[in-house]
């Protein structure tokens, strides 16, 4: 929003600099971006007076002059302007001026005619891009006087930059209002009277709302006779300098009012109205509408369209019709002053690609209470300045007035958000200076009525703000918060996951960040079955494309994509590993179910060749190994686990689910050949792990507990048992724990074998076992005796036989 600081300055009183003014207003949140002056170097412009106006003897399109500076000389200038005629008043620059472009003006001959000096046009000036004639000033004033005591110059454009939040600032008007209440200064709002003197508006045309949502409020005024001429200069160097073109009075007065009270206006040739009728709806799908720009835009049902008796003439709050556009023909014209739906206006911009200067301010919210009023300074400035007559009254269809709000704020509230000792007196100055009614309900509670242009304004809160600003941010003391000093026990799960990073990373894996949007086809590719809990997907509304449709069900997808694409450019040995959410659809009225899981990938080398080693491919025991040590880490004892063959999962070869407690909290495996060749993975084998953070979290022992070393010595037997094939190594080692009790420290394996002269489906498997007491030294005996009683468990629960040396 660009403004000029002596228009904001017929708002409100302003006794500052432009450079104070935009210090207070920035530092109450109104930022100021840039200062640009205009006009800085006209104090050596006179007005001079012309007479005898004759045609140069050697040039066709140059005319002779002379010029009264007021001081009794009469100066011949050479002029090529259209518009110089006898006794007209134009600015001067006299030899030694120099122009705000850098051009020295000096006394000069033009084809052989000598020029004593330059009449200026607007653009020479720097006032607006007019060139198309001399600029005129007023016939009364003086010859001689500066340019500068006509005009008021110089001025100051400010750059503000608009938050969102405050759609009132994109005017003058609300501009000035800041600038009123920072300042503790009174408002001036123009004259909206005139003389309505043309037949009833009733009779002229008729308005129909059939989309009360999208527009709350359409006011229509009708001017007939009017005559498109040129704007006034200070009309046409205010939109200059606000950055909006310039096109004819009719058009330049509806812009204009837009920036001087923030309420967008369209005007409409009267006659091209069929049936003189204006009708609020909405398009129709798959309507073309031909806007102002020459382009055919096609429509949806979400897009509001204001129409005539017979079909489409403009956008609502957009883009006017190509067909309805003031020509210079049109004498009668219907002016458009309405309140259109921000979210509505929003849509239709976005869906069109679209936006105005109109669409700007209505898909922030206007002043629904200042419609009527900017129609009528819009009449007057026609009256003015297009002549012709107004219609009396005007046709105000209002089908939902607006409702006043009002909102209680507690000061003990404010000063505790702000730190500040505000009294409330003190904070209803405030909230009255910014134009809100201050009801003092007991000596805490004000009852606080915002204007309607204050459409940021709903809650307690919003109001605090409003307090802050005007006291000024730099009056908000430091304080210390309110703070308990004893420290909280972290989050479980925090706790987690930070661990199973770190553990990650020091087994020398990286870790990923895959998104959690993915393709639906990604539970194909892993090979799942049409009942599979993985495709119960959470679907997105609004999906950036189909392969980002669906919220994840597993971390596997995002680590099989990055393998791929790592395998794909050359780097073949992988370990990685993400820890994120899963999410799983419910019912459809429920959020859906949320789980954290940890998941990593191997393939490829475990441990690199080197001179002093030798090079191993990844096998099942290092997942197996990852997932394990994961486990030990977080307190979770060996006898605790069990591991169960996988079975109905499709997207593993082969693999195992971890047991603890009844609960299955992982699952580790080889990846099968179909889902490997599914995500164009072209190395085997891959293994994969799974863990399920919540149960893990439930089973880790945080806390671990020192335990005495003891002085007396261990005793330590091997024995190996055949075995039927398919029996676990470890559900064997747990017997042999169960039945040793707190006498065995620990249980190894170092060997097992398989061969034809055991048999077919058998294999021994050896164990060393470890004996040592914490009160006393073993005897032989009983450790024989323990011994026994281990042998007899494994025989009886896994059916397993003692083998001879």
């Amino acid at each position: 929003m660009r403004a000029s600081f002596n228009w904001l300055k017929e708002f409100t009183d302003i006794n500052c600099s432009p450079y104070e003014l935009s210090g207070i207003l920035t530092m109450a949140g109104l930022e100021v971006e840039n200062i640009e002056i205009v006009g800085e170097n006209l104090d050596k412009i006179i007005a001079a007076k012309v007479s005898n106006v004759r045609s140069h003897p050697s040039a066709d399109k140059l005319l002779l002059c002379d010029a009264n500076t007021g001081d009794g000389r009469r100066l011949q200038i050479v002029c090529g302007a259209p518009n110089i005629e006898d006794g007209g008043i134009y600015p001067l620059a006299l030899p030694g001026t120099v122009l705000h472009n850098g051009q020295k003006i000096a006394k000069t001959k033009i084809r052989g005619e000598e020029s004593n000096g330059m009449l200026l046009a607007e653009d020479e000036l720097g006032l607006t891009d007019d060139h198309s004639g001399l600029m005129e000033l007023p016939h009364d004033v003086e010859p001689g006087t500066l340019f500068t005591e006509i005009m008021p110059f110089p001025d100051y454009i400010f750059d503000f930059n608009i938050t969102p939040n405050r759609p009132d600032w994109t005017s003058i008007l609300g501009i000035a209002r800041e600038i009123a209440a920072l300042t503790d200064s009174k408002i001036h709002t123009p004259d909206v009277s005139y003389n309505s003197d043309g037949p009833p508006a009733e009779g002229l045309a008729d308005v129909i709302i059939e989309d009360k949502a999208g527009c709350r409020r359409y006011v229509a005024g009708i001017a007939q006779g009017v005559k498109l001429g040129k704007s006034p200069f200070y009309i046409r160097y205010r939109l200059y300098y606000s950055g909006i073109r310039v096109i004819n009075n009719l058009v330049d007065i509806t812009n204009y009012i837009l920036l001087e009270l923030g309420q967008p206006l369209h005007s409409f040739d009267y006659d091209l109205l069929k049936r003189h009728c204006i009708v609020v709806k909405r398009a129709e799908n798959g309507a073309c509408f031909k806007t102002l720009d020459g382009i055919e835009r096609a429509l949806t049902n979400e897009i509001l369209m204001i129409c005539d008796g017979k079909g489409p003439v403009a956008i609502a709050g957009i883009m006017g019709g190509f067909d309805s556009e003031i020509k210079e023909q049109t004498k009668n014209v219907l002016i458009e002053s309405a309140y259109f739906d921000p979210v509505t206006i929003r849509r239709g911009s976005k869906y069109l690609g679209l936006s105005s200067e109109s669409s700007y301010r209505f898909e922030r919210g206007i002043d629904l209470e200042n419609v009527l009023f900017a129609q009528k300074r819009a009449l007057k400035l026609i009256s003015e300045i297009g002549g012709g007559s107004i219609a009396k009254n005007l046709l105000d269809v209002y089908p939902e007035p607006y409702i006043k709000k009002e909102i209680d704020i507690r000061v003990h509230k404010a000063n505790a958000v702000l730190g500040t000792s505000i009294t409330a007196d003190k904070a209803e100055n405030y909230l009255s200076a910014l134009g809100m009614s201050v009801r003092k309900k007991s000596d805490d509670i004000l009852q606080v009525t915002p204007p309607s242009f204050r459409v940021d304004i709903d809650r307690e809160i919003d109001l605090i703000e409003e307090i802050a600003r005007m006291d000024g941010y730099d009056n908000i003391p430091v304080t210390n918060p309110k703070i308990s000093f004893a420290a909280a026990d972290p989050d479980i799960l925090i706790k987690l996951k930070s661990h199973v990073r770190n553990q990650f990373v020091n087994s020398g894996f990286s870790e990923i960040v895959s998104f959690s949007f993915i393709s639906p086809l990604s539970a194909d590719r892993l090979n799942m079955t049409d009942d599979s809990k993985l495709r119960s997907f959470v679907e997105i509304s609004n999906p950036i494309s189909t392969e980002q449709s669906v919220m994840r069900t597993s971390l596997l997808p995002g680590l099989l994509e990055c393998a791929r694409m790592n395998i794909f450019n050359g780097e073949k040995s992988l370990k990685l590993f993400e820890c994120g959410e899963v999410f799983f659809r419910k019912d459809e009225n429920l959020l859906p179910e949320e789980k954290y899981n940890f998941a990593a990938l191997v393939t490829g080398e475990w441990e690199t060749k080197t001179w002093y080693a030798k090079g191993r491919e990844s096998d099942i025991y290092d997942i197996k190994g990852v997932v394990e040590s994961q486990l030990h880490s977080l307190g979770i004892n060996r006898e605790d686990l069990s591991f169960k063959l996988i079975d109905g999962l499709p997207f593993y070869d082969y693999g195992y689910t971890v047991i603890c407690k009844g609960q299955e909290i992982a699952a580790f495996g080889s990846l099968s050949r179909v889902v490997t060749e599914a995500f164009s993975i072209k190395q085997t084998p891959v293994f994969i792990c799974e863990m399920d953070a919540a149960k893990i979290a439930d089973a880790a022992v945080w806390f671990a507990k020192f335990k005495p070393f003891t002085n007396f010595p261990v005793v330590y037997r091997d024995i190996a048992f055949i075995l039927q094939s398919n029996i676990e190594v470890g559900f064997v080692e747990n017997i042999i724990k169960k039945t040793g009790g707190s006498l065995i420290e620990y249980v190894s394996v170092f060997d097992i074998y398989e061969g034809e002269n055991l048999g077919k489906d058998l294999k021994s498997v050896a164990f060393n076992i470890c004996f040592r007491s914490s009160d006393r030294t073993l005897a032989g005996e009983e450790i024989n005796d323990l011994q026994g009683k281990i042998i007899s468990a494994v025989e009886i629960e896994a059916g397993g036989r003692l083998k001879e040396a």
